[in-house]
């Protein structure tokens, strides 16, 4: 507000300035180079003020939307997966880690068979690539989660205690 009053009071400044300057140029000048110096200053007017005028414009771009956690999350550049996703990502990696365990069992059992060896190599590696996928997707947003739980209920905890 105190700008465009300032840019107002300035404007009506330069107009009266203009003024002034034009009424001299015809007392002292001949008729076509007022006219010349009119458009002149008429020009680098427009365009200051032109210029000015759009800057207040852009300035006055902003958004008042006010959008919930959840769209925050889903917009976030870093987001891929779901919760649910998360949940089924992590007993992927349990599925893996489970089958990996009854082929060292049977590894146990013959360790010259260097098919286990090769399909319990896989299994780990497996297991491996996605619990990293799992780190750096899921973990946070996952603890973020268990945190806004445990807050709900120290608050119903709160409240009980209020309301006994």
């Amino acid at each position: 507000m105190l700008i465009s009053m300032n840019i107002g009071a300035y404007y009506e400044y330069l107009k009266l300035k203009v003024k002034i300057f034009l009424e001299l140029l015809e007392k002292k000048c001949n008729l076509i180079y007022v006219n010349k110096y009119k458009v002149i200053i008429m020009k680098n007017f427009t365009i200051i003020l032109s210029f000015f005028l759009c800057f207040m414009l852009v300035a006055d771009d902003h958004k008042d939307k006010k959008e919930t956690m959840k769209d925050k999350f889903m917009n976030n550049p870093n987001y891929l997966m779901d919760f649910k996703e998360c949940k089924e990502m992590k007993d992927g990696v349990f599925g893996l880690l489970s089958l990996g365990d009854s082929v060292w069992k049977e590894i146990e059992l013959n360790p010259e068979n260097e098919e286990k060896w090769l399909e319990v190599s896989i299994l780990a590696d497996m297991a491996a690539n996605y619990s990293t996928i799992y780190d750096v997707w899921c973990k946070d947003m996952i603890n973020h989660r268990m945190k806004m739980r445990m807050m709900s209920e120290k608050k119903k905890g709160k409240k009980e205690k209020e309301d006994n």
